[in-house]
């Protein structure tokens, strides 16, 4: 998996207690497409601690980014600021993403969709 992140997911989490703003995204596994897509975020705000969790989006029926039809998500920069993640009255997931890249400078804000059935969170083990 990219970005070191760990394949081991820990206890589930509900996605309401979960502070999201301005946590990073550090890596994407999108191998599991359309079935499942997860996320490995660090800085989650869990019950007033800074924790590292997995999203996990089950049975992805669609992904857009910008209003364009992917394939698949990947990392763009080394990171990514999550901006926010909300579901839309229409039903996809809203994903808005502020890529970074430190060592070289530079950052640019993506607006993702993902149609999914459900969303989970998974405290990171390992």
């Amino acid at each position: 998996m990219a970005g070191g992140a760990s394949s081991r997911a820990g206890a589930a989490l509900p996605l309401e207690a979960l502070g999201l703003h301005e946590a990073t995204l550090v890596a994407v596994d999108a191998g599991g497409l359309p079935a499942r897509l997860g996320l490995w975020l660090e800085g989650v705000l869990v019950c007033g601690r800074l924790e590292a969790v997995e999203l996990v989006f089950r049975d992805v029926g669609g992904l857009r980014r910008d209003g364009r039809l992917l394939d698949a998500l990947v990392m763009e920069r080394p990171d990514a600021e999550v901006l926010s993640l909300s579901p839309t009255p229409e039903g996809p997931w809203s994903l808005v993403l502020r890529w970074r890249d430190f060592t070289q400078g530079g950052a640019h804000t993506a607006a993702y969709e993902v149609t999914a059935r459900c969303v989970e969170a998974f405290a990171s083990q390992g």
